[in-house]
């Protein structure tokens, strides 16, 4: 939570949310790393249904690394269609892999990038006519593959989605680019998904 916040320092004003009612001035939600079920509790139904209404105002949610797993199908607040890939290796471990940024209406800085990654998802489609698609910004060129994971699973799958959700924006995030000085990516992410 402090790399984020500090990554977004003279960038943007960052507020903490409280508590699940003082959120609706904001014009994005940032759910960080930890822990994506720790979150989806936290939250409870309640407060995921404020999220759902905010994102319905036309507002941006972001998620990075945990906050990724819990906007998944398979996350506790499921609001984009992604399903995990190989799901029993989710800890593959925690280093520097290589991303590359493609041509997109959100993410300015294409090409090559090292990128933080501590056990963020690796999503595909997934089949839920209920759930929106999402378009892949980055993927991921490198592999991470320590604590037992199988190698080869990593390269090519979305490092980085965007989806549109009515007239919400949701950018999910599977590694960390506030700790890796990409700063510049999550700061693109919030100026599209708040169309600022």
């Amino acid at each position: 939570i402090d790399a984020t916040k500090k990554a977004l320092e003279g960038k943007f004003t960052v507020a903490e949310v409280q508590s699940k009612d003082d959120f609706n001035a904001l014009d994005v939600l940032l759910f960080p790393g930890g822990s994506g079920s720790g979150l989806a509790k936290s939250l409870g139904p309640e407060g995921q249904a404020k999220v759902k209404a905010f994102l319905g105002k036309g507002k941006g949610v972001i998620g990075i690394c945990a906050g990724a797993y819990l906007m998944l199908k398979d996350g506790g607040m499921p609001l984009v269609d992604g399903v995990l890939i190989d799901e029993e290796h989710w800890a593959r471990g925690v280093g520097e892999v290589e991303i590359k940024v493609g041509k997109s209406k959100v993410l300015r800085s294409e090409g090559s990038h090292k990128i933080h990654y501590e056990n963020g998802p690796l999503i595909r489609p997934g089949k839920d006519p209920k759930l929106p698609d999402y378009e892949t910004l980055a993927t991921f060129t490198s592999d991470m593959a320590q604590n037992g994971a199988p190698k080869g699973k990593m390269p090519g799958t979305p490092a980085v989605v965007a989806a549109e959700s009515g007239k919400g924006r949701i950018v999910l995030f599977s590694p960390h680019p506030e700790r890796s000085g990409l700063e510049a990516l999550l700061h693109d992410a919030i100026r599209w998904s708040t169309r600022k």
